[in-house]
């Protein structure tokens, strides 16, 4: 929508505006039902954070996340974690939401028995 603005007392109004698409041309579709699909492990809470915020976080922004040593049985430190990592694990809250967002690894359709989307 645009704002059409009329000095000197003439009727102002909102005009349409046409938005542009772009079209996609898919020549081929395969399906290959014996493709054993997995899925990758849930993102971790670090990650989480940008998909959360709708952008990609600072390295100053990541650098005030609170982070704790994962230690291995000689008390070496291997790891560093989130340490909400500790109380989440990165789990959806609802079914299908990492899979709007596009953090599955692929995109999942009726036939799929793991789509998530609605049935009619």
């Amino acid at each position: 929508l645009t704002f059409k603005y009329r000095p000197g007392g003439r009727q102002s109004r909102f005009l349409r505006r046409r938005q542009y698409i772009t079209m996609v041309r898919i020549d081929e579709i395969i399906v290959d039902p014996e493709m054993d699909v997995v899925d990758k492990p849930p993102p971790k809470p670090v990650r989480l954070l940008d998909l959360w915020a709708n952008r990609w976080l600072d390295p100053a922004e990541k650098a005030e996340i609170a982070m704790e040593d994962v230690k291995n049985e000689q008390g070496q430190v291997t790891d560093r974690v989130p340490k909400t990592a500790l109380i989440y694990d990165g789990s959806e809250h609802q079914p299908g939401s990492y899979h709007r967002r596009g953090l599955t690894e692929c995109y999942r359709f009726y036939p799929d028995p793991q789509h998530t989307h609605w049935m009619l």
